[in-house]
């Protein structure tokens, strides 16, 4: 699970992300509270990094559905919602690969 997102906090805006990666029995964590750091964000790519760890996401046709979403308290905002399309995740540890996956089942939401 990857989520980046715009939050608004005490009066002003920042890019915060929460990641939980559960692999061979094992749980790691990314998040804004603990450190880490977004390196690269598209519609096509994720790069998070923490500490000695780094997450790579790339994911790819994200055509996807066009929907409605809020904006100053209307719907009025047009996002795209991908709810099956690949993609591939790589995990570092201290620079050693740790895994390499894709999947053709993501589901994924990108919004500017």
């Amino acid at each position: 699970m990857l989520s980046v997102a715009e939050i608004p906090f005490m009066g002003f805006h920042f890019v915060g992300c929460i990641c939980v990666i559960i692999y061979q029995g094992k749980e790691y964590r990314f998040a804004t509270y603990l450190g880490a750091k977004i390196i690269e964000l598209n519609k096509n790519k994720v790069i998070l990094k923490q500490g000695g760890y780094i997450l790579e996401v790339d994911i790819k046709n994200t055509d996807g559905q066009s929907l409605l979403a809020p904006q100053t308290s209307k719907m009025t905002r047009i996002i795209k919602e991908c709810i099956s399309v690949s993609g591939r995740f790589q995990f570092y540890i201290k620079g050693k690969k740790l895994f390499d996956l894709e999947s053709k089942n993501i589901s994924f939401e990108f919004v500017k």
